[in-house]
C-alpha cells in the first residue's frame, strides 16, 4: 500500500469515530461531568476536614507540651542550681542532685524524699582507667534501712563486652 492508501484509510477511520462520538447524548457527558465535578468536590471537601482534625490534633499536643515545659520551668524556679569547675548541682525542696564531672570519671548524687515522703538517695561514680571503666553504685534500700553498694568493671575496648562485678576495696579511689 502507498502513503496514498495509508492516508486514505486513517481518514476513514477518524471519520468514523466522529460519527460515533456525535450520535452520543450529550447529555451522557453532561452526567458524567457532573459525577466527576460531584467526586471532585467531595475529595475536597475530605481534605478539609482531615486538615481541621489534624491541626486540632497538633494544637492539642502542642498545648499540653507548653503546659509540661511551663510546668517543668516552674518547678526549676522553686530549686536554685550552681555550676562551677566540672560540677553542677540542683537543689530544691525535697529533691538535691549533684553531679561532678572530671578527667576520666563522674559521680552523681541524688537524694531527696518521693512524692510519698520517702528517703532516697542514689550514688553512681564512673571512673576511667586505662581502657577499663569502673562503675560504683550506693543506693539507700528503704526496706533494710541501709547503702546496697554495687560494683563492677568493664573493658572499653570490646563493644560486647558484660560487666564483671568486683569487690568493692580493689576500684581505685583518687587520695
Amino acid at each position: 500500500m502507498g502513503s496514498f492508501t495509508w492516508l486514505f484509510v486513517a481518514t476513514l477511520l477518524m471519520a468514523t469515530y466522529q460519527s460515533q462520538v456525535a450520535s452520543v447524548p450529550s447529555s451522557l457527558f453532561g452526567s458524567l461531568f457532573d459525577d466527576v465535578d460531584d467526586m471532585r468536590t467531595g475529595i475536597e471537601d475530605d481534605i478539609k476536614r482531615m486538615n481541621d482534625n489534624i491541626q486540632k490534633n497538633v494544637q492539642k499536643q502542642l498545648d499540653q507540651a507548653n503546659k509540661r515545659v511551663a510546668e517543668a520551668i516552674k518547678n526549676a524556679k522553686n530549686g536554685t542550681q550552681t555550676s562551677s569547675g566540672g560540677s553542677y548541682n540542683f537543689f530544691s525542696s525535697n529533691n538535691n542532685m549533684s553531679v561532678t564531672s572530671r578527667r576520666g570519671g563522674s559521680r552523681t548524687v541524688q537524694s531527696g524524699t518521693d512524692a510519698q515522703g520517702r528517703p532516697y538517695y542514689n550514688e553512681m561514680e564512673d571512673l576511667v582507667i586505662g581502657k577499663k571503666l569502673f562503675h560504683t553504685e550506693r543506693k539507700y534500700n528503704p526496706k533494710t534501712k541501709k547503702i546496697d553498694l554495687t560494683t563492677y568493671t568493664k573493658d572499653l575496648e570490646d563493644p560486647n563486652a558484660q560487666p564483671v562485678y568486683i569487690d568493692p576495696q580493689s576500684v581505685p579511689r583518687d587520695e
